[in-house]
């Protein structure tokens, strides 16, 4: 069984915190991309804090819409069964993202706090 592993150099961005997402990469010899449901849908994330929007993409980068209404660029990767979010040197991970898609929602824990999680059909205009 092969691992997927991608690495990405963190965008030079200060100040940030994000989360992040765990996740599974396996499918016999060949990687699966269990991300495909974020493609071309938006990322609704919700704790203590507010909101946050992401545009995930396929080519690893990302979006990430505050709710202040600033907006950051930023990207994405696999390790073992771990999907990172990164700004800068800022980065988050999580265990229940991959695998979902448009029209689900959940809820989980993130840094001793609950959030939840939405993925709604297409992309909100950032």
């Amino acid at each position: 069984m092969s691992t997927f592993k991608m690495s990405v150099l963190p965008l030079a961005m200060a100040g940030l915190v994000l989360w992040s997402a765990n996740a599974t990469a396996y499918a016999g010899s060949h990687a699966e991309d269990l991300m495909t449901g974020y493609y071309g849908n938006t990322w609704e994330y919700k704790d203590h804090e507010g909101f946050k929007l992401l545009h995930i993409n396929k080519d690893m980068s990302m979006k990430v819409k505050l709710k202040d209404g600033r907006v950051f660029d930023g990207v994405w990767d696999v390790t073992d069964k771990t999907v990172c979010f990164r700004v800068g040197d800022d980065a988050a991970c999580f265990d229940d993202v991959l695998g979902r898609g448009a029209g689900e929602t959940w809820t989980g824990t993130h840094d001793d706090h609950a959030y939840t999680g939405i993925v709604h059909e297409g992309r909100e205009a950032f």
